[in-house]
């Protein structure tokens, strides 16, 4: 249908410069045609006499008066026309490209939702009918245990992304206090680095500013867990580097991978709902594209900012500027 739309409207521009053409012609006739009656009348007038015709005869100045304001007002006419059917094309073209990329994070979504949501579960099943049936030594039973329980986990971290996002967009309630954000992020890092041994987590710190910041606590763990998980997913087992410093009243924080690189002109669809790098149908990586969205949201909320830049030679900084109290 929108295909449609843009032939029909395209056909109307080619066929609205036809027209000005033809309209812009048939003055340019009538106008000769005045011409040759005034020189006609005025040899007439001096018993067959030639006399060129000049500005200066009333009547001839007034057929170019007339064809002059004629042309202006059809080029002008078909100008207006002609830009509003362009800018119609455009909005249109505009329209079908979000719907088709909107529709693509969508299908995207229930691919990787499907998957999410049935990998865990098999997981737990398959650990608990083992269980079931099988007497197994203790220490088998405490790894198809643990095993079964980070799934779990897992599965109830995907429950609260979709019940998270779904709140940010209605009725998500925020409860901010001033807060040492150093700490806050030295824990998160501790509990990761205990989660992730083979991975190297530094922290660089300029301990000589002070840090604190209105922030809602809950939150703020949310937006380093997501980041952190983002770069351990991505990061292919390399180590990781969290930055904090501070730009005048401002609290800047980096975080710093070695991973695949995200394309400059993905750097930005990212923090869209639903969206993913790659198609879901040849990706390795778990998620559902909703981190990096509710991440944004919530960095918005403590009026702050999220960007990325590239970590040369390779990997992510996702710096994260929030205000800091006075």
């Amino acid at each position: 249908m929108r295909v449609l739309s843009i032939i029909v409207m395209v056909y109307m521009l080619f066929a609205l410069i036809w027209w000005t053409i033809l309209l812009h012609k048939k003055n340019n006739e009538i106008f000769v045609y005045q011409k040759e009656l005034i020189q006609k009348d005025i040899d007439t007038a001096y018993e067959g006499s030639h006399m060129e015709l000049t500005s200066d005869i009333p009547d001839y100045a007034r057929i170019i008066k007339q064809r002059k304001g004629q042309n202006m007002m059809v080029i002008g006419e078909g100008l207006v026309f002609g830009i509003s059917l362009m800018l119609g094309i455009w909005f249109i073209y505009r329209s079908f490209t979000r719907e088709l990329k909107a529709s693509e994070r969508q299908n995207n979504f229930l691919l990787s939702i499907t998957h999410e949501l049935k990998s865990p579960l098999t997981s737990i099943n398959l650990g608990l009918d083992t269980l079931k049936k099988w007497t197994m030594p203790h220490e088998k039973v405490v790894e198809i245990s643990e095993s079964a329980l980070g799934e779990s986990k897992r599965l109830e971290k995907l429950i609260n992304d979709l019940l998270t996002a779904t709140k940010l967009d209605s009725s998500y309630h925020y409860e901010f206090n001033d807060a040492n954000i150093v700490s806050l992020i030295e824990e998160k890092l501790e509990q990761f680095q205990k989660a992730y041994m083979n991975i190297k987590i530094g922290l660089e710190v300029d301990r000589s500013k002070r840090y604190i910041a209105k922030i809602d606590g809950q939150a703020m763990e949310i937006v380093l867990s997501n980041i952190l998980d983002n770069a351990i997913k991505y990061g292919n087992g390399c180590d990781i580097l969290v930055r904090i410093n501070s730009e005048g009243k401002t609290l800047v924080l980096e975080i710093a991978d070695k991973g695949q690189t995200i394309p400059e002109k993905e750097r930005t669809e990212v923090f869209k709902k639903f969206y993913r790098l790659g198609s879901e149908e040849v990706r390795k990586t778990k998620g559902t594209g909703l981190g990096l969205y509710i991440t944004k949201k919530m960095v918005e909320a403590h009026k702050g900012k999220i960007a990325i830049k590239e970590n040369k030679p390779k990997g992510n900084i996702f710096e994260i500027k929030i205000p800091l109290e006075s």
